[in-house]
């Protein structure tokens, strides 16, 4: 059997931040921003300011993937991530910056469905330990841990009826499974407003 533990996954942060370099696109000879091809729209990126990239265990917070998908909803929210956690894939981390609607894409997925689009990169060792020899196995960069993560918490995520955050619901979260609010005082808000209405 595979062994798996995110608690030691090691992802990098740059310590000197991250800048968003907006969405551009490439001037074609005599055309209009209208009759450019997509090919020549360069999307937003976020980039490193170049500092030595200093390593920590991301996934010490239990509920990282939660975080993600609710702060991922924009430029600036996907920024203020990165910021905080570092970039998302390897090229963020060490190539052209993190495409931005590609990230948003899949925080989206995420919060919606809890399903991924695409295949999870894995690394994979042979390690011997105790006498026994197992394989090991680790996310590839951050996103594929938070994916990870998500599946591990053997929990659904779902959005509030009456604020509209994202909450879990299910074992080890506090919350029964067929949950509809985040907290108790949404629940009574939104039973309120239902029974002021005509």
């Amino acid at each position: 059997m595979p062994n798996l533990i995110l608690d030691d996954f090691t992802w990098h942060r740059d310590p000197k931040g991250y800048r968003l370099v907006r969405s551009k696109a490439k001037p074609g000879p005599g055309q209009s921003v209208l009759e450019r091809p997509s090919s020549a729209i360069q999307p937003a990126r976020i980039v490193r300011n170049g500092g030595e990239l200093r390593p920590y265990r991301p996934l010490r917070s239990p509920d990282l993937f939660c975080r993600f998908y609710s702060m991922a909803t924009s430029e600036e929210g996907l920024m203020e991530f990165v910021e905080q956690f570092g970039p998302l894939t390897n090229e963020g981390l060490r190539g052209k910056g993190e495409h931005v609607p590609r990230i948003i894409d899949a925080a989206q997925s995420m919060r919606r469905s809890g399903s991924g689009s695409g295949l999870l990169t894995l690394n994979a060792s042979v390690v011997r330990e105790h006498n026994e020899t197992r394989l090991k196995l680790w996310p590839s960069c951050l996103l594929d841990a938070l994916w990870l993560q998500l599946a591990q918490a053997n929990t659904q995520s779902r959005e509030c009826e009456q604020c509209g955050e994202p909450f879990l619901a299910g074992p080890d979260t506090g919350r029964r499974l067929d949950s509809k609010f985040c907290s108790k005082e949404c629940q009574i808000r939104f039973n309120s407003l239902k029974r002021s209405r005509p």
